[in-house]
């Protein structure tokens, strides 16, 4: 039985899912509301994937979709290979473990520095080097996200975001 990295991430992610339930549950009524419906919504469509991934590792089974996005699969990792050569290991992976890096990377800004900061920081660095996006395309997108994310949650829902161990910003 072998397991996709899609599978694994899904795992992890239903841990996280599971997890905001538990601990939101020692909450106040108001307080846990958003993490309840975030961590259920989040753990029921996880759950499903996970199954999924189970069932689909267990069977085994190649139908000739599989076997064609197989073939798709090799020619595309050919061709990725071959650019990768050509730029001379100067490419940005894009798999999931380069995602899993990336995830972890602002989870670690996020309780260092608190959602304002590392939400700042990580939006235009991930569009400028993961995504590829002009210098424009992020410094537009990034304050237009940030005062999205500010009048929906802070002005709309009264909810303070959190300021990380440096406590640095305080909304």
């Amino acid at each position: 039985m072998k397991i996709r990295a899609e599978g694994i991430v899904a795992f992890i992610l239903l841990v996280v899912f599971a997890a905001s339930l538990y601990y939101s549950s020692t909450w106040g009524v108001a307080s846990r509301l958003m993490p309840l419906i975030a961590g259920v919504g989040g753990t029921g469509f996880t759950l499903w994937v996970v199954i999924a991934e189970i069932i689909r590792a267990r069977s085994g089974e190649k139908t000739p979709e599989k076997k064609e996005a197989e073939t798709e699969e090799a020619k595309r990792k050919a061709i990725l290979k071959a650019e990768i050569k050509k730029r001379k290991g100067k490419a940005t992976l894009w798999g999931e473990e380069m995602m899993i890096l990336w995830i972890a990377g602002f989870v670690l800004m996020f309780i260092v520095f608190g959602f304002w900061i590392a939400t700042a920081a990580f939006i235009p660095a991930f569009l400028l080097v993961f995504g590829h996006e002009k210098w424009k395309v992020a410094a537009i997108y990034t304050p237009v996200a940030l005062i999205a994310i500010y009048v929906a949650f802070v002005m709309g829902v009264k909810m303070s975001l959190y300021s990380g161990l440096l406590n640095l910003v305080r909304f």
